[in-house]
């Protein structure tokens, strides 16, 4: 089979075949869409085995069916019909047609495509289709219908085909109000004579009439819609009552409207026997479908032709409609109590696929005004899942400026309370609804255009709260969040995880707003993937804050006012990504007015053994050190802080030197005073740390504390400035330029603050090893304190280290005549292979001789 459609593919390409083909495009194209068909299911070894020996000799799809979909566009362009192929490519139709589910969809988009170019070619295509429809075993069944009776544009058909095609529609639109018009759809079935096929046509429609798969019932009544046009076949379609009876019932709305229309042609026709015994069993059919107001008016316009029959057997069921009546006609500020019968009224009557017209949009939106919690819980309630009906009362909410303006403070408080929320309305009912049922209803919302401004007023909390249900919807989601959404599934094209219809959401309400490009920025950032992430959710929600950041500028101000609010819980369950917003926007807040609420906050995450914690803590502190009046309540936090300095992660370290560094810019720094000793402290043993950057923000801080303090007196730091002086005065030999320098200017500083003017002195001429003999020589205390000071930097990485350490060592072990410490530096010496050592060892020797003759 895929042969020749190979070799038709050849032909194809030349020129001069196009008048050959335009004679047989109606078996051309139905071959081709039922090969695509076979091919997108289970294919044969054999075929899949000859496909592969194509593919050495020509340059085709890997699979076939592709292949076939490639032929049809060639066919297409050829006869010329390029244009189609551009439509069918603008509404995504190829990849559907290769999908074995969607595959008869696809078709019937075809076929709508290409319904003026077939026009001459309906009436055999019909026939074709019908001899395939016709055999015992049909195997391209589905879609081969669809074929047939696809709706064509009424231009395409003849005008007195088109005036009888009205005749019903607009009688159905006369005595059912809001039934979706079909009065310009007409189909290839169209151009068949009725009375000559009859008995083929009825065959296959009542085949598929009484099928249990819904799209071939649909199929069917669309079948029948065109044979209603000849008057002399209501007599037959009678016949199929039973059938047509029991799809009422269905749940499907629309195959219910489209029987229902099916009744309504059998009444144009003046004998009115056959639909007389129908009759009553119809109306008992019609009333359990009186919440759709279409079978109201098809219930009346079916008792006036009984009537005029002679018969009243519809009393009783008429009595029957009293209550709905009551309720459709009810002025919603009667009764409060009443509002939740009136919504789920209102959404029943949806629910049969009914349109909603001028008035029923207006009560909806008039009700969610006048009473917003009760519309908005009970909704909620009827329709978690947000069927079609809700949807349709959703989007009339957003349709309506005021009315999303009154609904969306209910929406946020369920959206704000994970997993479910409770909220009673006023009929007493108190039932738990899901937080992502509000955040359906806000997706629907915001489809509508007029919804803008309402939105922008809500837009600190909403953000809040689609990025609290992120992630909360990312970690352990309860399994009954899980079965919902899978519910959801079924009613909306949404993605199979919450989270990401949630991130869709953000993305929506960005683009309401006009943010488009923000959404783009954060996207090419992977943002948007990073927000799906639990361990990397709360890097994403501060990339969202910065990218934000111009545009969200009139709302800073708000949205750390409400971020504060739900980090100032006793037990925030959404604190880390929360925290991560409110440290971009905190320079928009008045730090003297909130300093109570912002810093127990970053106080506690300052204490937390979570280092992301404890990071995202201290860029709130540097940004609140901005304000000088903030230092002396930063100072508090003292210290928490000089805990996070023995960090063993070096860029919290740099982080916490740097709240230091802006405290310290303060003039009025007397709440520092007694930090003063311990800081210096915990920064002597910094100068050793791994990290440069961290050596020198310490070195440089020492410095800062010693000027500091110098104006109130050096008692309070002259311990621990002696102690820096040995390990300033090694690391001004450190191989990184930048430290050597900064231990140089350093060291200076503190023979200056210890008023040492002899070592000062010597700084200043670089006469350093004299500075080491002067120093030994003069502080006889501590000479034992320096000499194991200088100890472990005989196990330095770093060369000039340990040179530096071991000279520091032969001098003071001279003036302490200390051989065994002198010793160990030899030891070191010697077991050093640094080349450079020799010279070191004859200079280590020489004061060793000295050493043992003093």
């Amino acid at each position: 089979m895929v042969t020749a459609t190979l070799a038709l593919w050849l032909i194809i390409q030349e020129p001069k075949c196009q008048d050959a083909l335009m004679n047989y495009i109606p078996r051309l194209l139905v071959a081709l869409l039922f090969q695509v068909s076979m091919s997108t299911e289970q294919v044969p070894e054999e075929v899949n085995s000859f496909w592969r020996g194509c593919l050495e000799q020509h340059r085709l799809p890997t699979q076939p069916n592709r292949f076939l979909v490639q032929t049809i566009k060639a066919l297409l362009c050829h006869l010329p019909w390029e244009d189609i192929w551009m439509a069918r490519k603008r509404r995504l139709a190829w990849d559907p047609l290769v999908n074995s589910d969607t595959h008869h969809y696809a078709v019937g988009l075809h076929v709508r495509e290409m319904r003026r170019q077939l026009i001459p070619s309906h009436s055999p295509l019909a026939i074709h289709l019908l001899g395939l429809l016709s055999t015992e075993d049909p195997r391209w069944e589905l879609p081969a219908l669809e074929f047939l009776v696809e709706p064509q544009l009424p231009g395409t058909v003849p005008a007195p085909c088109a005036a009888a095609w009205a005749q019903p529609w607009a009688a159905l639109g006369s005595c059912c109000p809001g039934t979706p018009s079909l009065l310009s759809a007409f189909q290839v079935l169209d151009y068949l004579d009725a009375r000559r096929c009859h008995s083929s046509v009825e065959q296959i429609l009542s085949r598929h009439l009484q099928s249990q798969c819904p799209e071939r019932r649909r199929l069917a009544l669309r079948g029948r819609m065109v044979l209603w046009m000849d008057l002399s076949m209501a007599q037959s379609i009678c016949s199929l009552s039973q059938h047509l009876l029991e799809l009422l019932p269905d749940e499907d709305g629309e195959l219910v409207v489209m029987t229902l229309s099916v009744f309504v042609n059998m009444l144009r026709d003046k004998d009115m026997q056959a639909f007389i015994s129908t009759a009553p069993k119809l109306a008992e059919a019609l009333r359990p479908l009186f919440d759709n107001l279409s079978s109201f008016y098809f219930f009346q316009t079916v008792m006036e032709v009984l009537v005029e029959g002679g018969t009243r057997p519809l009393e009783m069921q008429m009595h029957q409609t009293l209550v709905l009546w009551f309720f459709l006609h009810y002025d919603e500020h009667q009764c409060v109590a009443e509002v939740p019968t009136i919504v789920r009224s209102m959404h029943q009557c949806l629910t049969s696929h009914m349109a909603p017209g001028i008035t029923m949009h207006t009560n909806i939106c008039r009700l969610a005004e006048a009473h917003p919690r009760d519309v908005v819980m009970t909704l909620l309630r009827c329709a978690p899942e947000c069927d079609r009906a809700a949807a349709m009362m959703w989007r009339s909410i957003g349709s309506s400026a005021r009315a999303v303006e009154k609904v969306l403070p209910v929406l946020l408080q369920v959206m704000e309370d994970w997993p479910v929320h409770g909220m009673p309305t006023s009929d007493g009912d108190n039932r738990d609804v899901f937080a992502v049922t509000a955040t359906l209803a806000l997706w629907l919302i915001i489809q509508e255009p007029k919804c803008q401004d309402a939105l922008m007023n809500y837009v600190p909390r909403l953000l809040g709260a689609l990025l609290f249900q992120v992630s909360m919807s990312t970690g352990q989601v309860p399994e009954e969040v899980n079965s919902f959404w899978r519910g959801c599934l079924e009613q909306h094209r949404l993605p199979t995880q919450p989270n990401r219809f949630l991130v869709q959401t953000i993305k929506a309400l960005l683009c309401r707003l006009q943010w488009d490009n923000e959404v783009v920025s954060v996207e090419r950032r992977c943002g948007w993937d990073t927000l799906l992430c639990a361990d990397t959710q709360h890097y994403a929600v501060g990339l969202l804050a910065r990218e934000m950041r111009h545009v969200l500028v009139p709302f800073y101000s708000p949205m750390a006012i409400h971020l504060l609010g739900l980090l100032s819980t006793e037990h925030p369950r959404w604190e880390l990504p929360a925290l991560a917003f409110l440290v971009e926007v905190l320079d928009f807040l008045d730090g003297s007015k909130c300093r109570d609420r912002v810093l127990p906050i970053l106080s506690r995450n300052l204490q937390s053994q979570c280092p992301e914690r404890q990071r995202l803590a201290l860029r709130g502190l540097l940004v609140l050190a901005v304000d000088p009046s903030m230092a002396k309540s930063i100072c508090s936090l003292s210290q928490h802080l000089l805990e996070l300095l023995r960090d063993a992660d070096g860029e919290l370290v740099v982080m916490t030197l740097s709240v230091f560094e802006s405290v310290l810019r303060d003039e009025d720094i007397r709440a520092f005073i007694f930090t003063a000793p311990k800081l210096a402290e915990a920064l002597r043993t910094l100068f050793d740390h791994d990290n440069t950057h961290v050596q020198l923000l310490s070195i440089r801080l020492f410095r800062e504390v010693m000027e500091v303090l110098a104006e109130e007196g050096t008692q309070l730091l002259e311990t621990q400035v002696h102690q820096s002086l040995v390990p300033l005065f090694i690391h001004g030999h450190d191989e990184n330029q930048c430290v050597a320098e900064a231990s140089r200017e350093v060291l200076l500083c503190a023979a200056r603050f210890l008023k040492r003017r002899d070592l000062e002195k010597l700084l200043r001429k670089e006469q350093h090893f004299k500075f080491c003999d002067c120093l030994m020589d003069k502080d006889v205390s501590r000479r034992a304190e320096h000499l194991h000071q200088a100890l472990p930097y005989l196990q330095s990485p770093q060369q000039p280290l340990r040179e530096a350490a071991v000279r520091f060592m032969g001098i003071a072990a001279w003036h302490m005549q200390d051989l065994q410490l002198l010793m160990r530096a030899f030891e070191a010496i010697s077991q050093d292979d640094c080349p450079s050592y020799c010279t070191m060892r004859t200079e280590f020797l020489s004061a060793f001789r000295r050493a043992v003759t003093k």
